[in-house]
């Protein structure tokens, strides 16, 4: 979903698309047009993930706002997918979802609770005895009603975070740093990101200098925590951070604060039967991909 490729729609994905419709009995004409969009919009994920397309197209929600930000950060936790179970490799018990939603933490919890608050009888089917088994997970992953809530969940936490984060960092005013510092957050708990903040905005910096000082603590951090896999943990926080501080996929005008984090998505239908995203971003041509 981050990568460089992203909304590319070459020989690749023309041939990709080709093998779908050959499979569904459609015809095959590389294109996305209104049969082939349903047909993928009909067939459940086993491995469904968080990005724009099935955001917008499946769930129905906007990729706006705070659940925009959301989607990239669950990237970088559980690879965008919805189905992302972390049985405890960093003791902090079972983490699971978009946001590896932490056992040892309470997010977890509250989580569930949030699933069984709005889909009591899709709860009461999917957990049956109310553990934490990896396959009750997986079956609450490749759900979409529970994916909704999923996405509500963390619209709103990322909401709730940057209420707590803008006031130590008022400088931090473009959605690029507001998406650095709840990504921060997200990985370093709330606590740990004002701590940081904190230390590095003494001298009140710019948002550029504050962020590239936030990315030197965080990495440094990870360095001193005796992880089973330190390696891979230290280059994967350089590469969440670098991205974050660094991707044209986010702005670096001042974040629309006001946009609702979920909202109904819309997908239309052209004269030509090609399909499209309302108020997505366009797909480009390109000689590869």
């Amino acid at each position: 979903m981050v990568s460089p490729a992203r909304g590319v729609f070459g020989p690749r994905t023309t041939r990709s698309v080709r093998e779908f419709q050959r499979a569904q009995g459609l015809g095959e004409s590389g294109r996305v047009d209104g049969a082939t969009l349903r047909k993928l919009i009909e067939i459940r994920a086993q491995d469904p993930r968080a990005g724009q397309g099935y955001l917008m197209l499946v769930l129905e929600l906007a990729f706006t706002g705070m659940l925009r930000l959301a989607g990239w950060t669950a990237h970088f936790e559980g690879d965008g997918l919805f189905t992302a179970v972390n049985p405890n490799t960093d003791g902090a018990g079972v983490s699971f979802g978009l946001l590896q939603w932490t056992e040892k933490s309470g997010r977890l919890g509250e989580l569930l609770r949030e699933f069984e608050r709005e889909e009591p009888r899709v709860f009461a089917e999917i957990f049956e005895d109310r553990s934490l088994r990896q396959r009750y997970l997986l079956a609450a992953g490749r759900d979409r009603r529970l994916q909704r809530v999923q996405a509500r969940v963390a619209a709103r936490d990322f909401r709730l975070s940057w209420e707590r984060l803008r006031p130590e960092a008022p400088q931090a005013r473009s959605e690029r740093a507001a998406g650095f510092l709840l990504d921060l957050a997200n990985q370093h708990g709330i606590g740990g990101a004002v701590r940081m903040i904190r230390r590095a905005g003494g001298a009140r910096p710019s948002e550029e200098d504050l962020l590239a000082t936030l990315e030197d603590e965080s990495v440094a951090l990870v360095e001193r925590i005796a992880l089973p896999n330190g390696d891979a943990a230290v280059k994967a926080t350089v590469a969440r951070r670098r991205w974050f501080r660094t991707s044209q996929l986010l702005s670096s005008e001042p974040l629309d604060s006001s946009v609702p984090g979920v909202q109904p998505g819309l997908w239309v239908v052209g004269a030509n039967g090609d399909a499209a995203l309302a108020g997505g971003d366009a797909p480009t041509e390109r000689s590869s991909g």
